[in-house]
């Protein structure tokens, strides 16, 4: 995918650089430089080729930005290779000669698509915010920002089971000197549980495209994103008891050869 096939509109002129966002918007602005009407949020103005600051009134959709589809399942070589095209013309160091005003944009912009890769390139921080996106599209809530809009997972009833189950693990990690190989054991079975609760996931975002009750599915989503919440945390867990293992053996070894 070559720069002008990701960012040419079909609104504006052939070869302006013109990413569409989530409104899809055509009404106009005018350009800050050359007071030229600008269209559908584009970069960069059509006339005199500034870039443009972007729409704050209104959270861009990171999926439309990042060139991919609506899904919870996405190609993350794609999603990379966008962000990087999209980083090739955007980054504040392409603008180190330009004005001070082009500067601020450049970072703006720049740091709006570093918001959007980081949350797509998530798990949990995907599904939390494609769950977002597709409440606020069935309960016409027309603005991300829109302060009557919120996903609290705090009402989300665990099963106790997989509560009691998380909280023992994590309880023995804590209050016990577990060795590398126990760690390991927790580790591998955690990270299965999150291969399924993911693989749940794609189920539950698909049941979203058919004809079955939304509110039912949005709560099995809610309840997952739950779950997975737990898992993340317990792997972090266990991931930096792993460290400190690591580091305390280096440590140990360093000492001995120093005697």
């Amino acid at each position: 995918m070559n720069e002008q096939q990701h960012f040419n509109c079909n609104i504006c002129p052939e070869n302006d650089i013109c990413p569409s966002t989530s409104n899809n918007s055509l009404e106009n602005h005018q350009c800050w430089n050359c007071d030229s009407n600008v269209r559908c949020n584009v970069l960069f103005c059509q006339h005199c080729k500034k870039i443009q600051p972007p729409d704050l009134n209104e959270e861009l959709d990171y999926f439309t930005l990042l060139d991919l589809p609506k899904e919870f399942t996405i190609n993350n070589k794609q999603l990379h290779h966008n962000f990087k095209e999209l980083q090739k013309i955007l980054h504040p160091d392409k603008f180190a000669t330009k004005t001070e005003q082009e500067k601020k944009i450049s970072r703006l912009q720049s740091s709006i698509v570093n918001k959007a890769y980081e949350t797509l390139r998530n798990v949990k921080f995907r599904a939390e915010y494609l769950l977002k996106l597709k409440e606020m599209e069935k309960y016409e809530i027309k603005c991300q920002n829109n302060e009557n809009y919120h996903l609290n997972l705090n009402d989300v009833k665990l099963d106790p089971e997989f509560l009691m189950e998380v909280l023992e693990v994590n309880e023995t990690i804590n209050e016990n000197e577990l060795d590398k190989e126990e760690l390991l054991d927790f580790q591998l079975e955690f990270q299965e549980k999150k291969r399924l609760l993911v693989k749940d996931l794609e189920k539950n975002f698909n049941q979203l495209n058919k004809e079955v009750n939304d509110d039912d599915v949005f709560q099995k989503i809610r309840l997952n994103i739950a779950e997975l919440n737990y898992i993340d945390r317990t792997l972090h867990l266990i991931d930096s008891k792993i460290s400190r293992l690591e580091a305390k053996k280096l440590q140990q070894q360093l000492e001995q050869q120093q005697q």
